[in-house]
């Protein structure tokens, strides 16, 4: 999603941000209202802010994710 979101291409990093639910590591991560499928949904709501949602996200979620899941594959 970087490249399109550096781009300005939002409709690119929309349609990339719908897949994000399911590479969630754990089931968990997709739950409640901080939860990947939450902010998701917050950054595809119509007047969501895609930017502050990507930002939201990786707030909360980079450092454990690095933490935990760095090595693994994304497919």
């Amino acid at each position: 999603m970087k490249k399109p979101m550096k781009a300005g291409d939002i409709a690119a990093v929309k349609a990339a941000l719908k897949k994000v639910p399911a590479f969630a590591p754990e089931p968990s991560w997709n739950e409640g209202p901080t939860g990947w499928r939450a902010l998701v949904g917050a950054a595809l709501a119509p007047g969501g802010n895609v930017g502050k949602s990507c930002k939201g996200c990786h707030d909360l979620w980079e450092k454990p994710y690095a933490e935990k899941y760095r090595d693994r594959p994304i497919k």
